[in-house]
């Protein structure tokens, strides 16, 4: 098994790559994930929580990515942008200034984490986009749980403000929108 360093830096992490069919990425991984588990308040009430994760290929090396996690006590993670395919991971680069910067990788986990799709963040920055008991770092979707986009699904998300800031920014060579 290969191993592959997706974020550099202080707080580098590793990704194992997992054997895949031939082809871009951005196809492989598309579809929407999801993760119900049972949730609470510190008030003591009890709901249900899904998670959801989104991607879409905007091209061979590219794909929005759109992830929402909740946290107990109504505490949120909420990030979305283009990321780049780098290896087996989408890198997403977000935020412009030192409160929002974040570099979040997807991709294949390994050992407990195999069959799933895991999350590792860097920077502080990833924080921003959290509620206080919230952490993008470690989060991961069952690759059993991709759906396919419905065409539905496809022309909301096109037809989005935040998706098209995405797709201008990264064109750009900018960070995603904060």
């Amino acid at each position: 098994m290969r191993a592959l360093s997706i974020i550099t830096g202080a707080a580098a992490a590793v990704l194992v790559l997992a054997a895949g069919p031939a082809g871009d990425l951005p196809s492989r991984l598309e579809g929407r994930y999801t993760h119900s588990f049972a949730n609470g308040l510190v008030t003591g009430e009890h709901f249900r929580s899904t998670e959801t994760l989104v991607i879409l290929r905007t091209a061979p090396d590219a794909a929005w990515v759109d992830a929402h996690l909740e946290f107990f006590n109504g505490h949120e993670c909420n990030i979305s942008g283009v990321a780049d395919a780098r290896g087996e991971a989408l890198v997403l680069k977000s935020g412009d200034d030192e409160l929002s910067r974040c570099t979040l990788a997807i991709g294949p986990g390994a050992g407990k984490d195999r069959g799933k799709l895991v999350f590792v963040a860097d920077g502080t920055g990833c924080n921003y986009y959290c509620g206080a008991r919230g952490s993008l770092d470690g989060a991961a979707f069952a690759a059993a749980s991709r759906r396919p986009l419905t065409p539905a699904q496809r022309r909301k998300i096109v037809a989005g403000d935040d998706y098209k800031a995405a797709l201008t920014a990264h064109a750009a060579g900018k960070p995603a929108p904060a």
